[in-house]
């Protein structure tokens, strides 16, 4: 009855740690985990639903586990969930649903939350148009390093949206993350004929 044992015994079947593979098994004791409330097993039973390991391909199982995971606090099923309501795919799209999710992963620090929600806010999709607002969040995800988030900043630079107009930003926001190997930052400062 140790959930962490159960968990600890999902991930070992899961991974074949000493034991063959077989994500069914892993699939039984994350779920034995995860009905007593282990946000880690939670996560993993919802992913194993999402790619139909282990268990039949299920997304409205997938999207009920992310839920409940979400709701214990992880990040990432909260991104999962925001994804969903934004795309509108195996749930009814509600911008303003997957912007709380985001929301509450942000507040984690979640690197891809950080960059959704600061986008949401520059285009008023799901929340008030709020560009001030859409750059702090994404200069939150600069200041960790995000690739992603400097070449946002970046195009927010070289459109004035959010922050005074600035070349000089922007091609220095391109720089840093063209050296990360952003491919889309890449493709700007070749375009902008700058080294990197």
């Amino acid at each position: 009855g140790n959930q962490q044992a159960q968990r600890n015994l999902a991930v070992i079947y899961d991974q074949g740690l000493g034991v063959n593979k077989d994500p069914a098994q892993a699939a039984i004791w994350f779920r034995k985990a995860a009905e007593t409330g282990n946000r880690d097993a939670t996560f993993q039973l919802a992913s194993m639903y999402e790619q139909g390991r282990g268990v039949p391909k299920d997304m409205k199982q997938a999207l009920s586990w992310y839920r409940k995971a979400a709701l214990l606090g992880d990040a990432d099923s909260q991104v999962k969930l925001g994804r969903a309501y934004l795309s509108g795919d195996d749930v009814n799209k509600d911008e303003g649903e997957a912007s709380a999710w985001f929301q509450r992963a942000a507040g984690q620090g979640n690197l891809y939350a950080l960059n959704r929600l600061g986008a949401m806010y520059i285009d008023g999709k799901g929340v008030h148009k709020d560009e001030a607002r859409g750059v702090k969040l994404v200069q939150a995800a600069v200041a960790k390093g995000d690739a992603q988030a400097e070449f946002n900043l970046a195009a927010m630079y070289a459109k004035g949206r959010g922050v005074a107009k600035s070349d000089s930003a922007a091609n220095d926001l391109y720089i840093k993350s063209a050296k990360q190997g952003y491919a889309d930052a890449i493709k700007e400062a070749k375009h902008r004929n700058l080294k990197f």
